[in-house]
């Protein structure tokens, strides 16, 4: 499983100025949705956002987001067997020079759940690529939408998502096991893939999601079984009404053949791109 996080050139930025991240409007029947492909960790450089995201953003009749993290809502986490009682001695072998790379106590990375064990290192891996979640492409839509007075609708809880998490086999082990797997990998893939969102490289994003995901059990439940519950929800005609909304969710979530693009329409919605971009040489596709 591939994550995707943020990186600016700021030198080709200016160079291609044309290249922003990708986003799309979809519309039937009155409905029209503008979606966005959100990186969850960001940086100064890649504000502001396309004009034409402001302006819908600002004139939407509400926001759809993943989660709305901000409803203070109580979390129970659940506690589960430590990490240490789950890895085989070559797993524990890869996560003390994990933990060694990342300055990181192994002591506290053993005695934490998997699925903890897991998001820590990945959030360590973000700060070391001088990303900052609270720049987030999520945070900045929602700071936006409370500034303008713009409902929020989350399409799943921060408590789902938690479960999500901790049920990815027993404690979590399939994401730490899927971390450990594609650590030396994703050190040299996220900046690409990062990269093909700074500039709307579709092709890109789309062969990462038709080769590089959905190989085992969880991450088809990380990725194509969400973007089908998310599909449901949004054309739910009892609970959404015609009018005019802008979606953030990953960008990851947008693309392939079981990507929110397709699915919409497969519904039936008449999909566009409303910007431009540029493929970027760093990620060879098949």
């Amino acid at each position: 499983m591939k994550k995707s996080y943020i990186l600016i050139v700021a030198l080709i930025f200016s160079s291609f100025s044309f290249a922003e991240p990708q986003i799309w409007e979809a519309q039937k029947d009155g409905l029209t949705f503008t979606l966005l492909g959100s990186v969850h960790a960001g940086k100064e450089g890649f504000y502001p956002l396309p004009s034409l995201f402001e302006k819908r953003l600002k004139e939407a009749d509400a926001l759809f987001v993943e989660a709305d993290i901000n409803l203070k809502t109580p979390l129970q986490l659940p506690k589960g067997l430590p990490t240490s009682k789950h890895v085989n001695t070559e797993e524990k072998v890869q996560l003390k020079n994990i933990a060694k790379e990342l300055k990181l106590p192994f002591a506290t990375l053993l005695s934490l759940p998997p699925w903890q064990t897991s998001m820590l290192m990945q959030m360590e891996q973000i700060k070391r690529m001088d990303l900052d979640p609270e720049q987030g492409i999520d945070l900045y839509a929602l700071s936006q939408s409370k500034k303008w007075k713009i409902p929020v609708i989350g399409l799943e809880t921060l408590q789902e998502q938690i479960n999500l998490l901790s049920n990815a086999g027993e404690d979590g082990i399939a994401l730490l096991q899927d971390t450990l797997n594609h650590w030396e990998e994703s050190k040299k893939r996220l900046p690409c893939i990062i990269k093909a969102w700074e500039y709307g490289d579709a092709k890109a994003l789309t062969h990462i999601v038709e080769n590089e995901t959905g190989k085992n059990a969880f991450e088809k439940k990380l990725l194509e079984d969400r973007n089908h519950q998310w599909v449901k929800k949004l054309t739910d005609k009892k609970r959404i009404k015609s009018k005019n909304y802008v979606l953030v969710v990953g960008a990851l979530h947008l693309y392939g053949k079981e990507g929110l693009i397709n699915l919409l329409k497969e519904k039936g919605f008449k999909v566009k791109l409303m910007t431009k971009g540029r493929e970027v040489a760093c990620f060879t596709k098949a």
